[in-house]
């Protein structure tokens, strides 16, 4: 599942984080803290209780 959230990526990873959500890393993309950084867009993903992969997707372009 994926969510555009704009501009407020950032702000939504820190506050996910602070609530003790554990942000994937991977591999060959640049990396702003737990935010993946691809152009324009901002890019975050973490699991749910039972694993499913979630994804954030923001930046200047965003919602």
């Amino acid at each position: 599942m994926t969510w555009d959230v704009g501009v407020e990526v950032d702000d939504i990873v820190a506050s996910l984080k602070a609530k003790g959500v554990v942000f994937e890393r991977y591999d060959g993309m640049a990396h702003d803290d737990d935010v993946h950084v691809a152009g324009p867009l901002r890019l975050a993903w973490f699991k749910d209780p039972d694993g499913n992969i979630l994804h954030l997707v923001g930046g200047a372009g965003g919602a």
